[in-house]
């Protein structure tokens, strides 16, 4: 077994994130997505980006955050633009999002939404 061909993990995720950073495709990306796990701590917006078969976790600065012209609630389908990254301590990739706009809600909240009535309907969620 030749030692030499291995390399640690610091310096895979440190080459990736090299390749992240420098990969036209990646520096600004446009996404339509539903939001979802939205929170907001310290002054940055944590979320989930996701559509019907994948997501991705993304995060939005304060400086970004007060230029936002509505508020984001889990469920709503928005427009974004960013820049993928990736956090070489854990070895993730996510979005930094420099611009959000609403496009509506998502379709996984109205499934959600029309669950949520019928089942109230048949009388599910009376105490």
């Amino acid at each position: 077994m030749e030692v030499n061909k291995y390399i640690s993990v610091s310096a895979l995720n440190r080459y990736l994130a090299y390749k992240f950073d420098n990969d036209p495709h990646l520096k600004i990306v446009y996404i339509k997505a539903e939001i979802s796990n939205l929170r907001l701590s310290k002054g940055i917006l944590y979320f989930i980006l996701k559509d019907n078969d994948a997501e991705i976790s993304g995060l939005m600065f304060q400086n970004s955050v007060d230029k936002l012209k509505f508020k984001p609630v889990d469920g709503m389908t928005v427009l974004v633009t960013g820049k993928i990254g990736i956090y070489s301590k854990r070895g993730t990739y996510s979005i930094t999002v420099y611009e959000m706009e609403e496009a509506g809600l998502g379709d996984a909240y109205l499934k959600f939404l029309q669950l949520k009535e019928k089942l109230d309907a048949e009388g599910l969620f009376k105490t």
